[in-house]
């Protein structure tokens, strides 16, 4: 681990004390928040991946659809105790988020860096309304917004505290982030079960259930980032999941549903249980404001 000791932790700023998780070659596990991230990035080379998937892979309909109540659940949280405002939505793809935000009186601002993606958004939702371009070089006035949106973004980041910084600086006082990423807790204990059945399943062309992006924030992992950044009142929760299995057939589809329930309501029913303290679901969703002053 030639690189363990040049770089700190994403999330919380530790330094010393990583180690390659058990049947993650490649990744680091911070041990003061639990968080994994990708041990060798290259930034160019996820850019260009990122452009290319939006452009000729993603079912973005489909997806769309799947996300429906990932979205509504979203908006209702930036909504609790106020009205829809400015929203930006970082990483806004085709624009579905920002549809549906718009449909329920926000006023949409997305940003894009897949041209393709940001060409459909454009077009659906208006040319002034979506900038091809990442957070750190956007044209946006600070205090411009009630709320910032990543949905599934973040885990992506070169430099998440910088961009979560910026997020703040473009808040108007009170205004609120909203983050969606993978729980790698989930994750971990998925790829244990599967590995040992893995050739099964490949046999039987059945794809891994599991992702691993190059940053996977613990729910301790995303509070500290969040915190680090100066924001405050920060919830977290499990994020609810998407329908069916968009990525892939019907089959796939139909196999996702009695899957996806029984994760669902074990996830929910542990999150009551104690209280918010234990978030087992596959994402997370966590919210945080911006100071009045």
């Amino acid at each position: 681990m030639a690189d363990e000791a040049k770089r700190n932790c994403p999330a919380c700023g530790a330094g010393t004390g990583f180690c390659e998780p058990r049947l993650l070659p490649g990744f680091l596990a911070c041990p003061a928040c639990g968080m994994l991230f990708a041990a060798q990035r290259d930034a160019g080379k996820e850019r260009a991946t990122v452009k290319e998937y939006y452009s000729r892979h993603d079912p973005h309909e489909k997806v769309a659809r799947a996300k429906g109540g990932v979205f509504v659940r979203g908006l209702a949280a930036l909504e609790r105790g106020r009205g829809p405002g400015r929203v930006l939505d970082v990483g806004c793809g085709y624009g579905d988020f920002l549809a549906l935000a718009a449909s329920r009186g926000w006023e949409p601002t997305g940003l894009e860096v897949a041209p393709a993606a940001a060409a459909a958004a454009k077009k659906r939702l208006g040319e002034d309304r979506v900038l091809l371009s990442d957070l750190a070089h956007a044209d946006l006035a600070p205090e411009s917004f009630d709320a910032i949106t990543l949905w599934d973004v973040l885990m992506y980041s070169m430099d998440p505290a910088t961009d979560l910084a910026r997020c703040k600086s473009l808040l108007a006082p009170g205004g609120r982030v909203l983050l969606r990423t993978r729980n790698p807790s989930f994750q971990r204990t998925l790829l244990a079960a599967w590995l040992p059945f893995a050739p099964l399943y490949a046999r039987a062309g059945v794809l891994p259930p599991t992702v691993f992006h190059p940053l996977m924030f613990t729910p301790r992992a995303l509070r500290s980032l969040l915190s680090r950044a100066g924001f405050g009142s920060i919830r977290m929760r499990n994020s609810p999941l998407t329908l069916g299995n968009p990525y892939g057939g019907m089959a796939g589809a139909l196999a996702a549903f009695p899957a996806k329930a029984a994760v669902s309501a074990l996830a929910r029913a542990t999150e009551a249980l104690t209280f918010g303290r234990v978030l087992a679901g596959p994402s997370l969703l966590a919210t945080a404001q911006k100071g009045e002053g």
